[in-house]
């Protein structure tokens, strides 16, 4: 296993669009060369987003909704979350008057919803596999006053996502290959590839069991992006979902390789499903660690 250097360059179309002052972090990428061997393709890497402030590629997500909560004027901000997502929105409201709340289905371990509770942030319990809330829904439920201004954060800020294909464009992989679970990150990084006419392709790894699946953080009954699905698909990137004895294989491969949680993992079965040719170079994103 080996870290490949990131270039400055990569970054100078991403990097106009920030206008904060800050500096972004990159994270590395990792070649597996045994991987790639194992499989006869030409090069296996990984985006391992797990290096990411808060372990998640959420924490993209999070900058970009924390911006438009601010310049909109927003009091709350209210989301759907597992735990990642809202754990990174927590800590991206730090220091801002904006209050955050995290609504988590009812089988949200007590050590996650703890995670999820602080003074500027509230935790509220749903039974989310019968339960499916319109953005009006949300917002009537957190709403506590006539004049609040509340941002539902729960889907959409796709764009957050491109800044993944930029940073690994110069590696001119064939596939980038995604965990699926509402899709933000898959039409995220489709969005940056058309920009820039590239050829690559996306892969978005989902799974079958949409509701109650061991991979949480991927269950999803809808998803806002459900019109647009079949228009990517036609222009070659794919979607495939993995039962639960193909999630719990992925997941035991990725562990020879890398630190990931259980819906992380997913993208290590693409390979039991698709045949890339021997010269087909596949970028792997790890999409997190999980919350600790």
């Amino acid at each position: 296993m080996m870290y490949v250097q990131n270039s400055a360059n990569l970054l100078q179309k991403f990097n106009q669009d920030l206008d904060d002052g800050s500096d972004e972090y990159v994270t590395p990428i990792v070649d597996l060369e045994e991987m790639a061997k194992e499989y006869k393709v030409g090069k296996v890497l990984i985006k391992d987003e797990s290096k990411n402030s808060y372990g998640t590629y959420k924490d993209r997500r999070s900058k970009s909704i924390v911006k438009f909560a601010k310049e909109g004027l927003y009091d709350k901000i209210v989301i759907i979350t597992a735990g990642n997502a809202g754990y990174s929105l927590l800590k991206a409201c730090e220091g801002t008057s904006i209050r955050l709340i995290n609504v988590v289905d009812k089988s949200t371990s007590d050590r996650i919803k703890k995670k999820l509770m602080s003074t500027a942030s509230q935790v509220l319990e749903v039974d989310l596999n019968k339960t499916v809330l319109s953005s009006k829904d949300l917002k009537n439920l957190v709403s506590t006053k006539s004049h609040d201004r509340i941002l539902d954060a729960s889907n959409g800020f796709h764009e957050a996502y491109e800044s993944i294909y930029y940073e690994v464009a110069c590696e001119n992989v064939d596939y980038i290959v995604v965990p699926f679970g509402s899709g933000e990150a898959f039409f995220g990084i489709i969005s940056a590839i058309s920009k820039s006419n590239s050829k690559t392709r996306v892969i978005g790894v989902g799974v079958e069991n949409r509701s109650g699946s061991c991979a949480n953080k991927l269950r999803c009954i809808w998803t806002p992006y459900e019109n647009k699905l079949q228009s990517v698909l036609k222009k070659g990137h794919r979607l495939i979902r993995l039962n639960e004895e193909e999630i719990q294989q992925a997941y035991k491969i990725s562990s020879k390789f890398i630190d990931c949680e259980l819906s992380s993992s997913v993208v290590f079965g693409v390979f039991k499903r698709i045949r890339f040719s021997e010269n087909d170079r596949i970028l792997l994103v790890n999409s997190g660690r999980g919350l600790l």
